[in-house]
């Protein structure tokens, strides 16, 4: 194991020495303000201390390897065989186990009820609402509530149209936070799973809270796993001219009363072996608000099979991200 320490101005200036000197894959231990006495230079400086496995380090300092582009020529694919799809799809994966999964995935997909069905029951005056909602991603269940929500409050001669929008900018309405107080010496906790846009999404909150609200932020990670997560958070800092900190122990009760602390947290996994790590920091800070971070792109099922990993992280408010990519949140 090597572990070095590194002293810069800044701590995005200490981290760029880091990765230069002992690649990506080093760990961050930990980081402390130098004080002018200590490195006999007129203002403080930030030392960074980090640590690399023997072998990681002796491959970050080999010259990168070029490899030229190989084209070879698509094989013609065999006449298709009149084998089961679990028997061909055993032989195109090699595991029964996976080519029972696709298997079902292929039975869903083929289903036309789950396709065009529209229940009997359904209100017909709102067969076209509940097909929108479907076709919107919106689970079975919930679509079905809304539209009793609807018949119960169509009137004969009534307008359904006009019906089904009242009622369900109503139900936004319910669900949207019009407006999140956010006030000095409040710690706020982004968390999400990978690519969500959580750590964007803090730096544009701790943009406005900077510019627009003239308030005092701080910026913090608790994203041990990759040096890249504090390069980013550190440029943001340094752009916003604002502290970052690498936080260790319990940090959140020295936040200054006329500071807002924001803070962002390592991607959690869905598969058990990977959460207990992250789902034991997230609680522990006790933050006045935590920011559940989510891509509209994501499927609802996905988010409902998750929910119980979603509910140990407390979230007060949710946050969806990724708006332009779909045309039917955006």
């Amino acid at each position: 194991m090597v572990i070095k320490s590194f002293t810069a101005d800044t701590v995005a200036a200490a981290l760029k020495k880091i990765r230069e000197e002992m690649g990506r894959d080093a760990v961050i231990l930990k980081t402390r303000v130098c004080s002018a006495a200590e490195t006999n230079k007129p203002e403080s400086q930030v030392e960074v201390t980090a640590c690399i496995d023997e072998a990681a380090a002796d491959k970050s300092v080999s010259p990168p390897i070029v490899h030229k582009a190989c084209v070879r020529p698509m094989a013609k694919r065999p006449p298709r065989q009149a084998d089961s799809v679990t028997a061909s799809s055993t032989n195109a994966f090699g595991s029964p186990e996976l080519a029972a999964r696709l298997e079902k995935t292929l039975d869903l997909i083929l289903d036309s009820r789950r396709l065009n069905g529209i229940p009997r029951d359904i209100d017909r005056r709102f067969e076209s609402v509940y097909l929108n909602l479907i076709d919107a991603d919106i689970p079975a269940e919930s679509a079905r509530r809304m539209i009793d929500e609807m018949s119960d409050r169509f009137e004969p001669g009534g307008d359904a149209e006009s019906t089904a929008r009242t009622t369900l900018e109503e139900i936004l309405e319910q669900n949207l936070a019009t407006e999140i107080i956010i006030e000095p010496g409040m710690s706020l906790v982004f968390a999400g799973p990978p690519g969500a846009g959580k750590t964007s999404v803090m730096a544009k909150l701790a943009a406005h809270l900077t510019i627009n609200e003239r308030l005092k932020v701080k910026l913090a990670s608790l994203d041990t796993a990759k040096i890249s997560a504090f390069e980013e958070i550190s440029g943001y800092a340094d752009i916003l001219e604002v502290p970052f900190d690498i936080p260790s122990g319990d940090f959140v009760s020295k936040v200054d009363n006329d500071t807002v602390l924001l803070i962002d947290t390592p991607p959690f996994s869905t598969r058990p072996e990977r959460q207990s790590s992250v789902l034991e920091k997230i609680p522990a800070i006790d933050a006045d608000m935590t920011f559940l971070v989510f891509s509209v792109c994501t499927r609802t099922s996905d988010l409902i099979d998750t929910t119980a990993i979603y509910e140990q992280l407390k979230p007060t408010s949710l946050i969806a991200t990724h708006l332009d990519e779909t045309v039917r949140w955006g």
